[in-house]
């Protein structure tokens, strides 16, 4: 999993593909399709969202389901225009082995941003994205 690079730090590993399938947000709507590398650290039943050492959101797995959820997060918009956000989550993951495993991805989910505070006055507080995630294992960092 590590080339000739830095040692990525320890978590299992997924390249998860987020594509947006409702905005309330935007007017016109805004297409969204990214891919992320994301990190899970599993302890007991807790688990952390991170992407890189940049944690993201945490919370809980039972058994392939995980449900987790951000901390509310604030953006400074030209400088003067404050907006806060919140993600929550939701997916079913396949670690390895011979449980979790699902017929086309190993990452299955979807995830909404809650605009929960909103000075701009092109975004209402409330509004919300969703995002539809999928993704490929591609294994465990020690």
């Amino acid at each position: 999993l590590v080339a000739c690079s830095e040692k990525e730090p320890p978590g299992h590993y997924w390249d998860v593909t987020a594509l947006g399938i409702v905005d309330e947000c935007n007017d016109p709507t805004f297409a969204f399709q990214e891919t992320f590398k994301y990190r899970l650290v599993f302890d007991g039943n807790d688990v952390v969202l991170a992407i890189g050492e940049d944690i993201l959101a945490s919370g809980t797995i039972a058994g392939c389901d995980i449900n987790y959820e951000s901390i509310i997060w604030e953006e400074t918009r030209d400088e003067e225009i404050t907006v806060r956000w919140q993600l929550t989550g939701a997916a079913s993951v396949f670690t390895g082995g011979d449980s979790c495993k699902m017929d086309d991805t190993d990452w299955r989910g979807t995830e909404t941003f809650e605009i929960v505070y909103s000075e701009d006055p092109d975004i209402a507080q409330g509004c919300e994205y969703e995002m539809e995630l999928d993704g490929v294992y591609i294994g465990e960092v020690t």
